[in-house]
């Protein structure tokens, strides 16, 4: 316990990486790990890192494929979920996936032989977008374990450079959209990003792993913790999913697709590629709805009482969100 809080440490976090492909995530990790090696650390790292899970040609693949990289992606994290819990010697209903073999967290007696070992889950992806690295936050706050942020920064056209001498290139074009739909930490809007720092790239990629240790020791002593029981706020949320709510999101939805559909058209756009338009545009309103059923995404409660009391903007309202929602999954 801490002497001024009351704050039990815990033994686990997660560390969330952020960053365009290139901006150095993965050697950072190597360098990270070397470092903890020569201060004899009794933290060790388990490194999940997506490019080795999901092949790059896989990962092309999902331009033409809707729906697959949301279904991998997903795939990832329920599998870290089920490698936690195993390793925390906790009952688990989650499925085993393909990715089961290639991620490890080690034998908890092993790493923690002297009561003292901790371990640190870095995610070593993207995660340009804050949904993409909610999942973590949310496993963290479930099992009491420690959460954090690091966003290895870097300039557009310094990715695009280092990119180039990749065995393994991204097209650059994902690398100069991904610039532009970044989402940095944003503590102020989201108070579970509130440990996040930041780490600019530098050409002899040399860090300062001292403070980031610091930072990492502040993260272990205050682990999240679960949201307490307030049946009222559980039954509000309820609301928020009424079969009125999804049928006018779902009538919002197509609006913005026929909008979509006739913008190309008049762009005189070919037919092959109005077809993969029609069915990428139909993925994403189906993972909308999808998230909004499952309580993923909520809505503004004061946007929802509107929606049900059929204020007179309140469908004006709606668009703008649904639009803005609509337009977060085709980034995907």
């Amino acid at each position: 316990m801490t002497e001024d809080s009351g704050t039990e440490e815990c033994k686990i976090a997660f560390m969330v990486l952020i960053g365009l492909p290139a901006s150095g995530k993965t050697t950072f990790v190597h360098q990270y790990k070397e470092y903890l090696q020569s201060k004899e650390s009794n933290m060790k790292l388990a490194h999940v890192c997506y490019d080795d899970l999901i092949p790059l040609e896989t990962q092309k693949q999902t331009v033409t494929e809707p729906g697959l990289w949301k279904d991998l992606r997903t795939k990832v994290q329920q599998t870290v979920n089920l490698k936690l819990h195993q390793y925390m010697d906790k009952p688990c209903n989650l499925e085993s996936t393909q990715f089961c073999d290639k991620i490890s967290f080690g034998n908890k007696d092993d790493n923690d032989k002297d009561g003292q070992g901790r371990l640190l889950i870095i995610i070593d992806d993207n995660n340009h977008l804050s949904s993409m690295r909610y999942p973590y936050f949310q496993m963290a706050r479930d099992q009491e374990i420690g959460f954090c942020q690091l966003h290895l920064t870097t300039e557009v056209q310094t990715a695009l450079r280092l990119n180039e001498e990749r065995i393994h290139r991204v097209p650059d074009e994902v690398i100069t959209r991904m610039s532009s739909s970044l989402e940095p930490p944003d503590p102020f809007k989201n108070s579970w990003e509130k440990f996040s720092f930041v780490i600019k790239y530098n050409e002899e990629k040399k860090y300062d792993f001292e403070i980031l240790s610091s930072i990492i020791e502040t993260v272990f002593k205050y682990p999240e913790k679960p949201l307490p029981d307030d049946s009222a706020a559980r039954e509000q949320d309820r609301i928020i999913c009424s079969a009125n709510l999804i049928h006018q999101v779902d009538k919002q939805l197509r609006t913005v697709i026929n909008k979509s559909m006739k913008t190309l058209k008049d762009k005189k756009t070919d037919g092959a590629t109005m077809k993969q338009k029609s069915t990428e545009y139909y993925s994403a309103k189906q993972e909308v709805l999808e998230d909004l059923k499952t309580g993923f995404t909520q809505l503004d409660r004061d946007l929802v009482e509107q929606v049900n009391a059929r204020n007179n903007d309140s469908a004006e309202k709606l668009l703008s969100v649904v639009q803005e929602l609509f337009n977060e999954k085709l980034k995907l």
